[in-house]
């Protein structure tokens, strides 16, 4: 029979309370919950530990989903979950990050006021400019 460490190190409670709510931070903080509910038990009591930690994981994810949605204000296109990174080194992760905000910054210290804008030198809309290059 599992002891708690075994169903928590097997990421079963992991990958349930993450398809509930989306979120690593709020996963953890419902897993953190479901550890404390456990240690207030005693585990002589409990016949099957798998099973009781999945039923709390899964109370304790749907109290904070219903948590979540009352705080959540109203976003406007479909929700995506964040992305969880798989790869072994999170550190490829950041540096692919901090390259692409780099890039991007590179890009906009090249664009000129005028690119931002919308409007062309001239001063004039963007479809009266289009049909004056025409000309």
């Amino acid at each position: 029979m599992p002891d708690a460490s075994q169903v928590f190190a097997d990421e079963l409670l992991f990958s349930i309370v993450y398809n509930m709510l989306g979120s690593v931070s709020d996963t953890e903080d419902v897993l953190q919950e479901t550890w404390l509910a456990w240690a207030s038990r005693d585990p002589d009591q409990i016949d099957h530990p798998r099973a009781y930690l999945v039923r709390v994981a899964v109370n304790q994810g749907l109290a904070h989903q219903s948590a979540l949605r009352r705080r959540r204000e109203t976003y406007v296109g479909p929700w995506l979950p964040e992305p969880l990174i798989t790869s072994a080194d999170a550190a490829d992760h950041a540096e692919r990050a901090d390259t692409l905000s780099l890039a991007l910054l590179v890009v906009l210290e090249t664009l000129t006021p005028h690119a931002c804008s919308g409007r062309s030198p001239s001063g004039s809309s963007p479809p009266r400019s289009a049909a004056t290059s025409r000309r």
